[in-house]
């Protein structure tokens, strides 16, 4: 009725709601909405169809101070906001995206009470080329992640503008938690100089670290959304539950120690130093089982037709929980091809890991 809108991830959800009174009226579908953007119709969040974006940030407010001119005389005192000032305007050599940051005043005039004036931050990034909605989203991540670190607290995507060839959207999301409070004792106090080559080098350095920096500043956000934090606490509690109900070792402990007291002998026969300190160490644990194990042995207890209906394939399931697991664990190996990166897959396999919602689970 407003004008043009795309809703993405658009879900059906169970049960109908009923409109009207004294028993006449119609039902409608319950759906739900991953995003909206307001104002442009797009395909889908995986078509390139976006021409650039321009980003807010709530809990960065100060941080950087935007110009303005107190003047004073006998009668009155006057305050000028100029406008948008940029302090940053380069290109990011790892993808040839034109970055530029802009230091402005947001004033709001009210009727009845004190008017207003903050600081803001302007975040534009115009892509090479034309980009998808998940790229443009991916980034604007990226940059909450960068902000976290320069002012030490939870720092929050606040507005969202999208253009593309035929017009300009708005992003809405529906995100938990909120921003901190700006502390100046916490700001990284930085020229506009430092500020952009501390941009490009964070965005120059490879994706991989994307999984760390979620991770991280997932946990100083503390917010329910952080599903990477929520999927490797279930991950620890899964091996923690399996050595507190199953076998903790792979064969007897006598046996072992035997087999541990032999290949120390063999280690100090053939080298000695750093590496043969190493290696003993390294031989202390081999008894105990690998995340493998436990994952197998603790399907293995549950009833077929229940791994079935919960998981799936139980062998496609504990290959992924392994390799999504080691991912963000194990930085710098080789990424395994049933990796769960996306954000809405990992929130259904916390689901999974959770199973809350089995009755067969109850009371067992």
């Amino acid at each position: 009725m407003r004008g043009a809108c795309t809703l993405l991830g658009l879900t059906a959800l169970s049960g109908e709601n009923f409109l009207g009174a004294t028993g006449e009226g119609f039902t409608s579908q319950k759906l739900c909405a991953d995003a909206c953007v307001m104002g442009l119709h797009l395909p889908n969040e995986t078509s390139p169809a976006l021409t650039s974006a321009t980003l807010t940030y709530a809990g960065i407010e100060g941080w950087v101070k935007a110009q303005r001119v107190i003047a004073f005389n006998e009668e009155s005192t006057s305050l000028t906001y100029f406008k948008a000032v940029p302090i940053i305007d380069l290109c990011l050599v790892s993808d040839k995206t034109h970055l530029l940051v802009e230091s402005s005043y947001r004033v709001t005039v009210r009727t009845k009470g004190r008017d207003t004036a903050r600081s803001e931050l302007d975040f534009t990034l115009e892509p090479h080329s034309h980009q998808t909605f998940e790229w443009l989203i991916d980034a604007a991540v990226r940059f909450e992640n960068f902000l976290c670190a320069c002012v030490g607290n939870s720092v929050r995507l606040k507005t969202a503008r999208f253009t593309a060839d035929r017009g300009a959207g708005w992003v809405v999301r529906p995100r938990s938690g909120k921003a901190g409070k700006p502390h100046p004792q916490n700001w990284i106090r930085c020229n506009s100089s430092q500020l952009a080559a501390a941009l490009t080098s964070w965005f120059g350095s490879s994706r991989h670290l994307a999984p760390f920096e979620n991770l991280i500043y997932g946990t100083i956000r503390r917010t329910s959304l952080a599903v990477e934090t929520e999927f490797l606490s279930l991950a620890q509690a899964v091996e923690s539950f399996h050595r507190l109900t199953g076998s903790s070792s792979l064969i007897e402990t006598h046996k072992f120690a035997n087999i541990r007291q032999s290949m120390a002998d063999a280690i100090d026969a053939c080298c000695t130093g750093p590496i043969a300190t190493r290696l003993k160490e390294a031989i202390n644990f081999a008894n105990e089982p690998s995340f493998r194990n436990p994952i197998d042995e603790l399907m293995a207890r549950l009833p077929p037709a229940l791994v079935d209906k919960l998981l799936g394939d139980p062998r496609e399931f504990g290959q992924t929980l392994r390799q999504t697991r080691n991912y963000p664990t194990h930085p710098g190996t080789k990424t395994g091809s049933k990796v769960v990166v996306d954000a809405a897959d990992l929130f259904l396999m916390n689901q999974k890991l959770h199973a809350r919602e089995c009755p067969e689970l109850r009371g067992k």
